[in-house]
């Protein structure tokens, strides 16, 4: 009994420890681009656009991927994005 009780449990821990790995890959971030815009310009008061995609992946290494983002540049500035 203790012995499909060890093998039950191990099977949930690798299963868990699959989500976590793989789950990311099946996320669509670029449908939260709207929240974190408002928690850039809610941190650093200027407007931000991202105009590329949004890719997170934790294997084979882990990578935040993030294309084509402007952060508005301060007033009186030579251009207005950075």
């Amino acid at each position: 009994m203790k012995k499909i009780i060890l093998f039950s449990l191990g099977g949930l821990i690798v299963l868990l420890v699959a989500g976590v790995l793989i789950g990311p890959s099946f996320i669509d971030w670029n449908a939260h681009k709207g929240r974190i815009l408002s928690v850039i310009q809610e941190k650093t008061g200027r407007t931000a656009a991202i105009d590329g995609d949004i890719d997170l992946a934790i294997l084979p290494a882990p990578a935040l991927r993030v294309a084509g983002v402007r952060l508005a540049n301060f007033d009186g500035a030579a251009t207005p994005d950075k």
